[in-house]
């Protein structure tokens, strides 16, 4: 086992409740006198890290960042969802197999608790087409190609978004340049004017002005060839590039082209919000870069969807990457070694990094030229810009700022906006006059300064011109009710795909397994959902393994062969026996080849407040449909 002071300090962190040294001996493979030596030892490096009562132990959690940062070289995961993003990535990622014991001893749990847990993500793997098998306490996992791959693909989002793909992080990127003095110089100039820059439109800036200096000071530069482009740069912005680019020079020794302020500027154009947002020609930049920049970021895009789910067609990446790519062949074309740090980037964000190696593999199978592996770093830098961003703003309401005193009041009203609800709204226009508000008709917000006619249609939120703590409350208030509204038409749109509002049923007359799935297949049947074959086929799976965790039931089929989705759920109050678990909740799957991707949707609403023990309890007095669709909305 690992240090033992540190396999204490997990144990205890992931418990809320004093445990006794016994409790602590038996989970540690320490024993109860050892337990108490180390704690002394836990206490002489951190005072009262450990606190201690006639009920046993307990962490301090008052201090608890400094003591899991002195006591663990590593984070470790810390409950279960982190436990099981690090199985499935050491799994995907290595597609080695892995001991019992090797696995418990890197997790800091007991083999006992681990089989539980991989239990649980078998489970949850199902519908995915991805399977968990234990043989002779060897773990492995196996699965069709595709489905394999859009499961990693999750866990990269999953990653960039727990790592915060930050300046803090990228910095250990760049040797020669320091990120917040580009975003200061950014900062300053975009104050002159009447533009503005989202978190992550920033941090693009940031990223592309930064390997532009880094590029040149390590001499990987190459003669200006920039193409005669059809794209018309506001003179504005191309003075603001070029402020910013002078600004710099007084920190960095770099010169700058013709090609580099019309890349930048036109980078910059893309990201704007301001009063009247332009479309950028999307053909124009695409002729610009060329022929063989554009067929090979189409290659790259079309095989990067077939392969792992993600549509990375759109303009954003696509002025952001096809200028990288241009210089990544020119570098490469003129054997320049970038010669970078890229080492965090590959120990941080191992699945991200595996995704950027694919798309130097692309590169390379198109050109023959050998992408280097701190080039494929910066393509992770790109890939994970791009999914950091898609990854939070997916969730954001679009809002639009309607404010007639835009020029007294327009940027401290959209800077306030911007820092408080930075989280929940993407700010997509600022606009001055109704006739440019009619023309929106895709906001899912309308914050005005001004009273609005109700025919606009989209929900609007009223706020004073000095915004008050209330317009805070107010506008709080209108993101709920719109996400709660949002919410709510996705999971009933979805569920009732699948024929779950005729498929739900409360206590009913069954206290075994057997007969919860007798019911539930007869029900189907009778709706003409499943074949006679379908109740054979459940027991089949019954027999190899029943399909319980803990106190939820999946049983479903050996293969996915019907022609029609439907998803059956019944909800015992009193738990029915199955197997050797007493369960709550029976989740019974019919599931369509075309339908696979959309169920794991559904299964995810479903599974993800059902892993809280405490949620659960609500959902076992739930005894009808529209009520379990208004508590998967508030749990989901």
């Amino acid at each position: 086992m690992k240090d033992a002071k540190s396999n204490i300090i997990l144990f205890l962190s992931q418990n809320y409740d004093w445990v006794t040294a016994k409790e602590v001996s038996l989970n540690t493979n320490i024993s109860t006198r050892s337990v108490k030596y180390y704690v002394k030892l836990i206490n002489g490096e951190v005072k009262d890290a450990v606190l201690s009562s006639n009920k046993g132990y307990k962490i301090n959690r008052m201090n608890i960042n400094n003591i899991m940062n002195t006591f663990m070289n590593e984070h470790a995961p810390m409950n279960y969802l982190e436990r099981k993003k690090y199985i499935l990535r050491e799994l995907l990622i290595s597609n080695n197999a892995y001991s019992l014991n090797e696995l418990a001893d890197d997790l800091f749990i007991s083999t006992a608790t681990l089989q539980n847990e991989l239990s649980r993500i078998r489970c949850e793997l199902l519908p995915r087409k991805i399977k968990l098998h234990i043989r002779k306490d060897i773990v492995t996992i196996t699965g069709e190609k595709e489905a394999m791959q859009k499961y990693y693909l999750e866990l990269v989002k999953g990653e960039v978004q727990s790592n915060l793909f930050q300046t803090d992080s990228i910095q250990q990127m760049f040797d020669a340049v320091d990120l917040k003095i580009i975003e200061k110089a950014l900062k300053e100039e975009l104050n002159k004017t009447q533009y503005f820059l989202d978190n992550y439109s920033m941090m693009s800036m940031i990223l592309h002005i930064a390997l532009m200096i880094e590029f040149k000071n390590r001499n990987l530069t190459f003669e200006d060839e920039t193409n005669i482009s059809p794209i018309k740069i506001k003179e504005h912005v191309t003075q603001a590039v070029v402020s910013v680019f002078r600004n710099l020079q007084n920190y960095y020794e770099f010169d700058y082209t013709p090609g580099d302020i019309f890349e930048t500027s036109l980078l910059l154009m893309s990201k704007l919000v301001y009063q009247t947002p332009e479309e950028i020609n999307e053909k124009a930049i695409r002729d610009y870069v060329g022929d063989d920049v554009e067929n090979l970021l189409n290659y790259i895009m079309e095989k990067v969807k077939r392969h792992y789910a993600i549509d990375l067609n759109n303009q954003k990446f696509i002025v952001r990457f096809a200028f990288h790519l241009q210089k990544l062949l020119l570098r490469c074309e003129q054997g320049l070694d970038s010669s970078f740090t890229n080492s965090f980037i590959k120990n941080d964000y191992p699945m991200m990094y595996s995704l950027a190696t694919y798309i130097a593999y692309l590169i390379t199978k198109k050109t023959t030229y050998v992408i280097p592996e701190d080039e494929i770093a910066y393509i992770a830098l790109h890939i994970g810009v791009s999914i950091d961003e898609d990854y939070k703003e997916k969730d954001k309401l679009s809002c639009v700022i309607f404010s007639p005193d835009y020029y007294l009041l327009g940027e401290s009203i959209y800077e306030k906006l911007e820092s408080t609800f930075k989280n929940y709204l993407n700010i997509t226009a600022f606009v001055t006059t109704y006739m440019e508000l009619e023309t929106i008709n895709d906001a899912d917000l309308i914050i005005s300064t001004a009273q609005l006619p109700p025919n606009i249609g989209t929900h609007i939120t009223v706020i004073n011109r000095q915004i008050t703590f209330d317009d805070i409350q107010n506008i709080y208030a209108s993101i709920n009710a719109i996400n709660r509204s949002n919410k709510k038409r996705e999971i009933v749109n979805l569920l009732d795909r699948f024929n779950s509002r005729n498929l739900f049923f409360y206590d009913i007359d069954a206290r075994t397994d057997s007969e919860v799935i007798d019911f539930l297949c007869a029900k189907m049947q009778s709706m003409k959902l499943v074949s006679r074959s379908f109740r054979k086929s459940i027991y089949e799976r019954e027999s190899v393994s029943k399909s319980c965790y803990g106190n939820i039931a999946i049983p479903h089929p050996l293969n996915n062969t019907s022609k029609v989705s439907s998803i059956a759920i019944s909800i015992h109050p009193t738990p029915v026996k199955w197997g050797d678990n007493d369960v709550n909740l029976v989740i019974m799957l019919s599931i369509s080849e075309q339908d696979n991707n959309l169920f794991s949707k559904v299964f995810d609403i479903i599974a993800k407040p059902i892993s809280d023990d405490q949620v659960l309890q609500q959902l076992l007095t739930i005894d009808n449909y529209d009520d379990f669709i208004d508590y998967l909305t508030n749990n989901s």
